[in-house]
Protein backbone atom coordinates (compact mmCIF):
# COMPACT_ATOMS: atom_id res chain seq x y z
CA UNK A 1 0.00 0.00 0.00
CA UNK A 2 2.02 3.31 -1.02
CA UNK A 3 1.07 6.22 0.77
CA UNK A 4 2.24 9.30 1.79
CA UNK A 5 0.96 10.66 5.01
CA UNK A 6 1.63 13.83 3.81
CA UNK A 7 -0.74 13.59 0.85
CA UNK A 8 -3.10 12.13 3.33
CA UNK A 9 -2.91 14.32 5.42
CA UNK A 10 -3.18 17.27 2.99
CA UNK A 11 -6.04 15.69 1.97
CA UNK A 12 -7.79 15.96 5.27
CA UNK A 13 -6.29 19.19 6.33
CA UNK A 14 -7.77 20.97 3.10
CA UNK A 15 -11.20 19.10 3.53
CA UNK A 16 -10.93 20.40 7.05
CA UNK A 17 -10.11 24.35 5.80
CA UNK A 18 -13.05 24.14 3.73
CA UNK A 19 -15.23 22.68 6.43
CA UNK A 20 -14.17 25.19 9.56
CA UNK A 21 -14.11 28.47 7.08
CA UNK A 22 -17.79 27.30 5.88
CA UNK A 23 -19.13 26.70 9.82
CA UNK A 24 -16.95 30.22 10.88
CA UNK A 25 -18.39 32.04 8.12
CA UNK A 26 -21.80 30.72 9.21
CA UNK A 27 -21.00 31.21 13.49
CA UNK A 28 -19.88 34.56 12.66
CA UNK A 29 -23.33 35.72 10.63
CA UNK A 30 -25.36 34.13 13.50
CA UNK A 31 -23.48 35.49 16.33
CA UNK A 32 -25.35 39.01 16.53
CA UNK A 33 -28.75 36.73 16.82
CA UNK A 34 -27.16 34.52 19.69
CA UNK A 35 -25.31 37.08 22.29
CA UNK A 36 -23.66 36.32 24.79
CA UNK A 37 -26.38 34.54 26.73
CA UNK A 38 -26.72 32.31 23.59
CA UNK A 39 -23.43 30.95 23.80
CA UNK A 40 -23.75 30.04 27.28
CA UNK A 41 -26.52 28.17 26.43
CA UNK A 42 -24.20 26.07 23.88
CA UNK A 43 -21.91 25.34 26.87
CA UNK A 44 -25.27 23.76 28.56
CA UNK A 45 -26.27 21.83 25.85
CA UNK A 46 -22.54 20.83 25.33
CA UNK A 47 -22.14 19.69 28.86
CA UNK A 48 -25.53 17.41 28.65
CA UNK A 49 -25.10 15.95 25.13
CA UNK A 50 -21.15 14.93 26.38
CA UNK A 51 -22.36 12.91 29.71
CA UNK A 52 -24.44 10.60 27.21
CA UNK A 53 -21.67 10.20 24.39
CA UNK A 54 -19.53 8.89 26.98
CA UNK A 55 -21.13 7.07 29.06
CA UNK A 56 -22.46 4.89 26.61
CA UNK A 57 -20.34 5.68 23.12
CA UNK A 58 -17.16 3.86 23.62
CA UNK A 59 -15.47 4.41 20.92
CA UNK A 60 -15.13 0.95 19.56
CA UNK A 61 -13.75 2.36 15.92
CA UNK A 62 -10.63 2.63 17.58
CA UNK A 63 -10.34 -1.07 17.63
CA UNK A 64 -10.89 -1.42 14.20
CA UNK A 65 -7.92 0.52 13.36
CA UNK A 66 -5.33 -1.31 15.95
CA UNK A 67 -6.50 -4.60 15.79
CA UNK A 68 -6.71 -4.88 11.88
CA UNK A 69 -3.37 -5.16 9.77
CA UNK A 70 -3.52 -4.36 6.14
CA UNK A 71 0.44 -3.82 5.59
CA UNK A 72 3.66 -5.63 6.46
CA UNK A 73 4.37 -9.05 8.06
CA UNK A 74 1.16 -9.34 10.75
CA UNK A 75 -1.21 -8.64 7.79
CA UNK A 76 -4.36 -9.68 9.44
CA UNK A 77 -6.45 -12.12 7.25
CA UNK A 78 -9.64 -11.03 5.08
CA UNK A 79 -12.06 -13.17 6.79
CA UNK A 80 -10.61 -11.73 10.33
CA UNK A 81 -11.03 -8.05 8.74
CA UNK A 82 -14.33 -8.61 8.09
CA UNK A 83 -15.37 -10.24 11.24
CA UNK A 84 -14.27 -6.83 13.14
CA UNK A 85 -15.63 -5.02 10.68
CA UNK A 86 -19.23 -6.93 11.60
CA UNK A 87 -18.47 -6.47 15.34
CA UNK A 88 -17.87 -3.04 15.00
CA UNK A 89 -21.54 -2.07 13.43
CA UNK A 90 -22.86 -4.24 16.00
CA UNK A 91 -21.51 -2.36 18.75
CA UNK A 92 -22.25 1.07 17.09
CA UNK A 93 -25.67 0.20 16.43
CA UNK A 94 -26.67 -0.94 19.81
CA UNK A 95 -24.93 1.81 21.36
CA UNK A 96 -26.46 4.45 19.58
CA UNK A 97 -29.98 2.97 19.87
CA UNK A 98 -29.11 3.85 23.75
CA UNK A 99 -27.66 7.10 23.05
CA UNK A 100 -30.81 7.97 21.31
CA UNK A 101 -33.40 6.71 23.59
CA UNK A 102 -31.45 8.24 26.75
CA UNK A 103 -31.03 11.80 25.25
CA UNK A 104 -35.11 11.73 24.46
CA UNK A 105 -35.83 10.72 27.76
CA UNK A 106 -32.91 13.32 29.80
CA UNK A 107 -34.54 16.04 27.21
CA UNK A 108 -38.05 15.93 29.16
CA UNK A 109 -36.86 14.35 32.83
CA UNK A 110 -34.20 17.15 33.45
CA UNK A 111 -36.29 20.18 31.81
CA UNK A 112 -36.51 22.66 35.02
CA UNK A 113 -34.00 21.10 36.83
CA UNK A 114 -30.79 20.94 35.23
CA UNK A 115 -31.89 23.31 31.91
CA UNK A 116 -35.00 25.19 29.94
CA UNK A 117 -36.33 25.87 27.17
CA UNK A 118 -34.68 26.47 23.86
CA UNK A 119 -32.15 23.82 25.22
CA UNK A 120 -34.62 20.92 25.98
CA UNK A 121 -35.87 20.83 21.79
CA UNK A 122 -32.10 21.67 20.89
CA UNK A 123 -31.03 18.31 22.73
CA UNK A 124 -34.10 15.95 21.33
CA UNK A 125 -33.55 17.53 17.67
CA UNK A 126 -29.80 16.60 18.20
CA UNK A 127 -30.64 13.19 19.22
CA UNK A 128 -31.57 12.39 15.50
CA UNK A 129 -27.40 12.46 15.33
CA UNK A 130 -27.12 9.47 16.49
CA UNK A 131 -29.29 7.28 14.16
CA UNK A 132 -27.82 8.93 10.93
CA UNK A 133 -24.66 8.19 11.98
CA UNK A 134 -24.52 4.40 11.89
CA UNK A 135 -24.30 3.84 8.47
CA UNK A 136 -22.00 6.48 8.59
CA UNK A 137 -18.92 5.41 11.33
CA UNK A 138 -18.81 2.18 9.99
CA UNK A 139 -17.53 3.72 6.34
CA UNK A 140 -15.48 6.35 7.57
CA UNK A 141 -13.15 4.13 9.63
CA UNK A 142 -12.95 1.89 6.80
CA UNK A 143 -12.09 4.85 4.42
CA UNK A 144 -9.32 6.03 7.33
CA UNK A 145 -8.16 2.87 7.49
CA UNK A 146 -7.09 2.41 3.83
CA UNK A 147 -5.70 5.90 3.89
CA UNK A 148 -8.71 6.92 1.56
CA UNK A 149 -9.43 10.45 3.31
CA UNK A 150 -10.55 12.01 -0.07
CA UNK A 151 -13.83 10.61 0.51
CA UNK A 152 -13.51 11.44 4.19
CA UNK A 153 -12.75 15.08 2.99
CA UNK A 154 -15.01 15.28 0.60
CA UNK A 155 -18.45 13.62 3.03
CA UNK A 156 -17.15 16.37 5.60
CA UNK A 157 -17.04 19.67 2.89
CA UNK A 158 -20.45 18.43 1.68
CA UNK A 159 -22.01 18.11 4.99
CA UNK A 160 -20.51 21.38 6.63
CA UNK A 161 -21.75 23.23 3.73
CA UNK A 162 -25.53 21.83 4.05
CA UNK A 163 -25.24 22.10 7.57
CA UNK A 164 -23.68 25.71 7.90
CA UNK A 165 -26.47 27.03 5.15
CA UNK A 166 -29.15 25.46 7.12
CA UNK A 167 -28.33 27.04 10.46
CA UNK A 168 -28.26 30.07 8.56
CA UNK A 169 -31.32 30.49 7.19
CA UNK A 170 -33.23 28.83 10.15
CA UNK A 171 -31.52 31.48 12.93
CA UNK A 172 -32.18 34.38 10.97
CA UNK A 173 -35.81 32.80 10.69
CA UNK A 174 -36.16 33.37 14.32
CA UNK A 175 -35.47 29.72 15.74
CA UNK A 176 -32.40 30.25 17.37
CA UNK A 177 -30.65 27.47 18.82
CA UNK A 178 -33.13 25.37 17.87
CA UNK A 179 -32.46 26.24 14.13
CA UNK A 180 -29.07 25.84 15.03
CA UNK A 181 -29.28 22.10 15.97
CA UNK A 182 -31.72 21.36 12.54
CA UNK A 183 -28.64 22.52 10.74
CA UNK A 184 -26.45 19.99 12.92
CA UNK A 185 -28.26 17.07 12.31
CA UNK A 186 -29.29 18.19 8.58
CA UNK A 187 -24.74 18.11 8.15
CA UNK A 188 -24.72 15.06 9.75
CA UNK A 189 -27.44 13.04 7.66
CA UNK A 190 -25.67 14.12 4.36
CA UNK A 191 -21.75 13.43 5.22
CA UNK A 192 -23.31 9.96 6.41
CA UNK A 193 -25.49 9.57 2.96
CA UNK A 194 -22.38 10.39 1.12
CA UNK A 195 -20.19 7.65 3.26
CA UNK A 196 -22.62 5.06 2.84
CA UNK A 197 -22.95 5.41 -0.54
CA UNK A 198 -19.49 5.84 -1.69
CA UNK A 199 -18.16 2.83 1.09
CA UNK A 200 -18.51 -0.60 0.41
CA UNK A 201 -19.49 -1.99 3.79
CA UNK A 202 -22.80 -3.97 3.96
CA UNK A 203 -24.54 -4.11 6.93
CA UNK A 204 -24.72 -6.89 9.09
CA UNK A 205 -25.73 -8.10 13.00
CA UNK A 206 -23.87 -10.69 14.72
CA UNK A 207 -23.32 -12.05 18.01
CA UNK A 208 -19.75 -11.97 19.01
CA UNK A 209 -18.09 -14.94 18.76
CA UNK A 210 -16.25 -16.05 22.00
CA UNK A 211 -12.61 -15.42 20.68
CA UNK A 212 -12.98 -12.19 20.13
CA UNK A 213 -14.76 -10.80 23.16
CA UNK A 214 -12.29 -10.61 26.05
CA UNK A 215 -10.17 -8.99 23.50
CA UNK A 216 -13.11 -6.21 21.91
CA UNK A 217 -13.97 -6.12 25.76
CA UNK A 218 -10.36 -5.18 27.28
CA UNK A 219 -10.38 -2.46 24.52
CA UNK A 220 -13.54 -1.09 25.16
CA UNK A 221 -13.22 -0.63 29.03
CA UNK A 222 -9.55 1.55 28.71
CA UNK A 223 -11.14 3.08 26.02
CA UNK A 224 -13.93 4.01 28.20
CA UNK A 225 -12.09 5.16 30.98
CA UNK A 226 -9.97 7.44 28.75
CA UNK A 227 -13.22 8.35 27.46
CA UNK A 228 -14.36 9.83 30.67
CA UNK A 229 -11.26 11.22 31.63
CA UNK A 230 -11.71 13.41 28.13
CA UNK A 231 -15.22 14.35 28.95
CA UNK A 232 -13.96 15.32 32.16
CA UNK A 233 -10.90 16.84 30.95
CA UNK A 234 -13.56 19.12 28.49
CA UNK A 235 -16.60 19.69 30.49
CA UNK A 236 -15.08 20.00 34.15
CA UNK A 237 -14.58 23.44 33.38
CA UNK A 238 -17.74 24.66 32.15
CA UNK A 239 -19.09 22.93 35.05
CA UNK A 240 -17.72 24.51 37.81
CA UNK A 241 -17.83 27.68 35.60
CA UNK A 242 -21.30 27.30 35.73
CA UNK A 243 -21.37 27.44 39.34
CA UNK A 244 -19.42 30.31 40.01
CA UNK A 245 -19.80 32.37 36.51
CA UNK A 246 -23.19 34.26 35.32
CA UNK A 247 -24.07 32.72 31.67
CA UNK A 248 -22.99 35.99 30.11
CA UNK A 249 -19.39 35.30 31.36
CA UNK A 250 -19.26 31.91 30.21
CA UNK A 251 -20.79 33.12 26.97
CA UNK A 252 -17.39 35.14 26.50
CA UNK A 253 -14.91 32.14 27.51
CA UNK A 254 -17.32 30.04 24.41
CA UNK A 255 -16.88 32.64 22.49
CA UNK A 256 -12.83 33.10 22.13
CA UNK A 257 -12.92 29.44 22.29
CA UNK A 258 -15.18 28.92 19.48
CA UNK A 259 -13.24 31.20 17.13
CA UNK A 260 -9.86 30.20 17.73
CA UNK A 261 -9.06 26.49 20.08
CA UNK A 262 -12.51 25.07 18.47
CA UNK A 263 -11.68 25.79 14.88
CA UNK A 264 -7.60 24.33 15.58
CA UNK A 265 -9.31 21.28 17.22
CA UNK A 266 -11.08 20.15 14.32
CA UNK A 267 -8.17 20.10 12.50
CA UNK A 268 -6.63 18.80 14.87
CA UNK A 269 -8.71 16.35 15.07
CA UNK A 270 -8.63 15.44 11.45
CA UNK A 271 -4.62 15.42 11.68
CA UNK A 272 -5.51 12.84 14.51
CA UNK A 273 -7.59 10.53 12.08
CA UNK A 274 -4.62 10.73 9.61
CA UNK A 275 -1.77 9.77 11.90
CA UNK A 276 -3.76 6.86 13.73
CA UNK A 277 -4.12 4.39 11.08
CA UNK A 278 -0.78 5.75 9.36
CA UNK A 279 1.38 5.10 12.97
CA UNK A 280 -0.75 1.67 13.16
CA UNK A 281 0.29 1.02 9.95
CA UNK A 282 3.58 2.06 9.46
CA UNK A 283 5.01 1.65 13.02
CA UNK A 284 7.27 -0.54 11.89
CA UNK A 285 9.13 2.22 9.57
CA UNK A 286 10.99 4.63 11.77
CA UNK A 287 12.22 7.06 9.09
CA UNK A 288 8.92 7.49 7.24
CA UNK A 289 6.64 8.09 10.34
CA UNK A 290 8.97 10.57 11.55
CA UNK A 291 9.38 12.36 8.01
CA UNK A 292 5.85 12.20 8.14
CA UNK A 293 5.15 13.92 11.27
CA UNK A 294 7.81 16.83 10.25
CA UNK A 295 5.96 17.21 7.09
CA UNK A 296 2.90 17.78 8.63
CA UNK A 297 4.21 20.06 11.75
CA UNK A 298 5.21 22.14 8.85
CA UNK A 299 2.51 22.52 7.13
CA UNK A 300 1.01 23.19 10.27
CA UNK A 301 2.91 25.93 11.65
CA UNK A 302 2.57 27.62 8.20
CA UNK A 303 -1.42 27.53 7.51
CA UNK A 304 -2.47 27.67 11.01
CA UNK A 305 0.41 29.72 12.97
CA UNK A 306 0.93 32.62 11.02
CA UNK A 307 -3.37 33.48 11.52
CA UNK A 308 -3.06 32.89 14.89
CA UNK A 309 -0.32 35.33 15.42
CA UNK A 310 -2.38 37.78 13.43
CA UNK A 311 -5.22 37.14 15.23
CA UNK A 312 -3.48 37.70 18.83
CA UNK A 313 -2.16 40.83 17.96
CA UNK A 314 -5.00 42.14 16.09
CA UNK A 315 -7.85 40.80 18.42
CA UNK A 316 -9.11 44.07 19.23
CA UNK A 317 -10.08 45.53 15.89
CA UNK A 318 -11.20 42.01 14.28
CA UNK A 319 -13.21 41.26 17.73
CA UNK A 320 -14.92 45.20 17.64
CA UNK A 321 -15.37 45.60 13.60
CA UNK A 322 -16.61 42.08 12.96
CA UNK A 323 -19.17 41.68 15.95
CA UNK A 324 -19.47 45.20 18.06
CA UNK A 325 -18.94 46.48 21.26
CA UNK A 326 -20.64 44.16 23.20
CA UNK A 327 -17.89 41.36 22.62
CA UNK A 328 -15.00 43.69 24.15
CA UNK A 329 -14.79 41.37 27.65
CA UNK A 330 -14.08 38.81 25.07
CA UNK A 331 -10.87 40.01 23.21
CA UNK A 332 -8.28 38.98 25.86
CA UNK A 333 -9.53 35.02 25.83
CA UNK A 334 -8.99 35.45 22.03
CA UNK A 335 -5.29 36.26 22.81
CA UNK A 336 -4.97 33.71 25.29
CA UNK A 337 -6.71 31.26 23.16
CA UNK A 338 -4.37 32.22 19.89
CA UNK A 339 -1.15 31.63 21.40
CA UNK A 340 -2.59 28.39 22.75
CA UNK A 341 -3.30 27.20 19.10
CA UNK A 342 0.47 28.65 18.17
CA UNK A 343 1.67 26.56 20.92
CA UNK A 344 0.06 22.53 20.78
CA UNK A 345 0.75 22.39 16.86
CA UNK A 346 4.64 21.67 17.63
CA UNK A 347 3.01 18.58 19.29
CA UNK A 348 -0.28 18.04 17.50
CA UNK A 349 0.41 15.10 14.93
CA UNK A 350 2.35 13.17 17.82
CA UNK A 351 -1.17 12.86 20.07
CA UNK A 352 -2.47 9.81 18.35
CA UNK A 353 0.94 7.78 18.82
CA UNK A 354 -0.16 6.04 22.37
CA UNK A 355 -3.65 5.16 21.03
CA UNK A 356 -2.28 3.74 17.51
CA UNK A 357 0.23 1.65 19.55
CA UNK A 358 -2.58 0.08 21.79
CA UNK A 359 -0.92 1.73 25.12
CA UNK A 360 -4.82 2.33 26.55
CA UNK A 361 -3.17 2.55 30.16
CA UNK A 362 -0.71 5.19 29.58
CA UNK A 363 -3.88 7.03 27.92
CA UNK A 364 -5.93 6.76 30.51
CA UNK A 365 -3.23 8.07 32.99
CA UNK A 366 -1.91 10.74 31.08
CA UNK A 367 -5.60 12.25 29.91
CA UNK A 368 -6.67 11.59 34.41
CA UNK A 369 -3.87 13.27 35.29
CA UNK A 370 -4.55 16.55 33.15
CA UNK A 371 -8.32 16.35 34.28
CA UNK A 372 -7.04 16.34 38.12
CA UNK A 373 -4.18 19.23 37.30
CA UNK A 374 -6.79 21.17 35.39
CA UNK A 375 -10.24 20.98 38.30
CA UNK A 376 -7.62 21.91 40.43
CA UNK A 377 -5.92 24.84 38.40
CA UNK A 378 -9.48 25.79 37.93
CA UNK A 379 -11.23 25.85 41.18
CA UNK A 380 -8.52 28.05 42.66
CA UNK A 381 -8.86 30.30 39.95
CA UNK A 382 -12.65 30.16 40.18
CA UNK A 383 -12.81 30.62 43.88
CA UNK A 384 -10.11 33.25 44.56
CA UNK A 385 -9.76 35.56 41.64
CA UNK A 386 -13.22 34.79 40.04
CA UNK A 387 -11.96 36.27 36.31
CA UNK A 388 -12.69 34.55 33.26
CA UNK A 389 -8.96 35.60 31.96
CA UNK A 390 -7.29 33.75 34.64
CA UNK A 391 -9.33 30.83 33.62
CA UNK A 392 -8.06 30.90 30.16
CA UNK A 393 -4.37 31.05 31.09
CA UNK A 394 -5.18 27.77 33.21
CA UNK A 395 -7.06 25.62 30.86
CA UNK A 396 -4.05 26.77 27.80
CA UNK A 397 -1.09 25.88 30.36
CA UNK A 398 -2.60 22.57 31.63
CA UNK A 399 -3.38 21.59 28.09
CA UNK A 400 -0.28 22.23 27.25
CA UNK A 401 1.47 20.46 29.41
CA UNK A 402 -0.54 17.50 28.75
CA UNK A 403 -0.20 17.68 25.52
CA UNK A 404 3.13 17.54 25.48
CA UNK A 405 4.10 14.73 27.82
CA UNK A 406 1.60 12.62 25.52
CA UNK A 407 3.44 13.29 22.50
CA UNK A 408 6.90 12.72 24.14
CA UNK A 409 6.26 9.74 25.58
CA UNK A 410 4.67 8.62 22.02
CA UNK A 411 8.00 9.40 20.32
CA UNK A 412 9.79 7.59 22.79
CA UNK A 413 7.58 4.67 22.21
CA UNK A 414 8.54 4.80 18.24
CA UNK A 415 12.27 5.62 18.79
CA UNK A 416 12.21 9.46 17.59
CA UNK A 417 14.04 11.84 18.93
CA UNK A 418 11.74 15.09 20.37
CA UNK A 419 14.97 17.24 19.28
CA UNK A 420 15.21 16.02 15.66
CA UNK A 421 11.68 17.02 15.35
CA UNK A 422 11.80 20.29 16.98
CA UNK A 423 15.47 21.00 14.96
CA UNK A 424 13.95 20.48 11.42
CA UNK A 425 11.30 23.17 11.93
CA UNK A 426 13.85 25.30 13.83
CA UNK A 427 13.12 27.58 10.26
CA UNK A 428 9.14 28.02 10.66
CA UNK A 429 9.75 28.73 13.96
CA UNK A 430 11.95 31.82 13.27
CA UNK A 431 9.62 33.20 10.49
CA UNK A 432 6.68 32.92 13.13
CA UNK A 433 8.95 34.90 15.54
CA UNK A 434 10.06 37.24 13.05
CA UNK A 435 6.40 37.86 11.97
CA UNK A 436 5.25 38.32 15.33
CA UNK A 437 7.14 41.13 15.34
CA UNK A 438 6.14 42.50 12.40
CA UNK A 439 2.55 42.51 13.36
CA UNK A 440 3.77 44.09 16.66
CA UNK A 441 5.03 47.00 14.77
CA UNK A 442 2.84 47.85 12.09
CA UNK A 443 -0.18 47.47 14.75
CA UNK A 444 2.00 49.96 16.93
CA UNK A 445 2.41 52.70 13.69
CA UNK A 446 -0.39 52.22 11.69
CA UNK A 447 -3.89 51.65 13.38
CA UNK A 448 -6.24 50.22 10.14
CA UNK A 449 -9.33 51.57 10.13
CA UNK A 450 -12.63 49.42 8.45
CA UNK A 451 -12.68 46.69 5.87
CA UNK A 452 -9.66 47.56 3.75
CA UNK A 453 -7.68 48.68 6.62
CA UNK A 454 -7.34 45.71 7.96
CA UNK A 455 -6.98 43.48 4.99
CA UNK A 456 -4.16 45.93 3.96
CA UNK A 457 -2.49 44.80 7.08
CA UNK A 458 -3.60 40.65 7.01
CA UNK A 459 -2.03 41.10 3.14
CA UNK A 460 1.75 42.58 4.38
CA UNK A 461 1.45 40.31 7.32
CA UNK A 462 1.18 36.80 5.21
CA UNK A 463 3.65 38.18 3.17
CA UNK A 464 6.00 38.65 4.82
CA UNK A 465 5.57 35.00 6.43
CA UNK A 466 5.54 33.51 3.01
CA UNK A 467 8.57 35.84 2.04
CA UNK A 468 10.48 34.49 4.94
CA UNK A 469 9.29 31.13 4.93
CA UNK A 470 10.34 30.92 1.13
CA UNK A 471 13.90 32.44 1.95
CA UNK A 472 14.73 30.45 5.39
CA UNK A 473 12.79 27.02 3.75
CA UNK A 474 11.35 26.27 0.80
CA UNK A 475 11.07 22.86 1.03
CA UNK A 476 7.79 23.11 3.01
CA UNK A 477 6.67 24.74 -0.84
CA UNK A 478 8.35 22.15 -3.03
CA UNK A 479 6.41 19.07 -1.58
CA UNK A 480 2.85 21.45 -0.37
CA UNK A 481 3.28 21.75 -4.26
CA UNK A 482 4.08 18.46 -5.31
CA UNK A 483 0.87 17.18 -3.70
CA UNK A 484 -1.14 19.96 -5.43
CA UNK A 485 0.08 18.97 -8.59
CA UNK A 486 1.53 22.63 -9.20
CA UNK A 487 4.66 22.80 -11.05
CA UNK A 488 7.79 23.33 -8.89
CA UNK A 489 10.53 24.12 -11.50
CA UNK A 490 10.85 27.54 -10.31
CA UNK A 491 11.87 26.53 -6.92
CA UNK A 492 15.11 25.72 -5.85
CA UNK A 493 14.91 22.02 -3.98
CA UNK A 494 17.69 22.97 -1.81
CA UNK A 495 16.61 22.47 1.83
CA UNK A 496 18.11 25.35 3.30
Amino acid sequence: MKVSGSSAALQVLTGSFFGKFINLVALALVTPHLGPSGFGQLVVVGIIVGIFNIVIDIGFENYYIYRTKITGPERTSAEDIETIEHIVFTLRFYSNLILFTAQIVASFALTGILFDSPVDTYLRILSLNYLFAIPGRINEIRFKKRMQFKVVAQSKVLGDLIGATAKVILVFSGLGLVGWAIGIVAGGAVNTLYLARRGGYKPKLINIPVRWRKEVFWFARHSWFSGVGIYLNNQVGNILLKAYMPLTNIGYLQFGYSYTVEIQSGILASQLHVMLPYYSNFQHDRPRVSKAINQLIELSLLVMGGPAIIGAVYAEELVIFLFGEVWRSAIPIVQIYCCYVVLRILVSPCLSILSALGKMKETTFITYSNLILGALASLFVLVFTKSIIWYAVAFAATGLATEYVKALLGLKLLKIAPTSLFLDVKMNLISLAILSCAAMTLQYFYQPEGIMGLAFSFGLLLAILFGIQFYLNRKVFVYLFEKLKISTSFLSVKNK
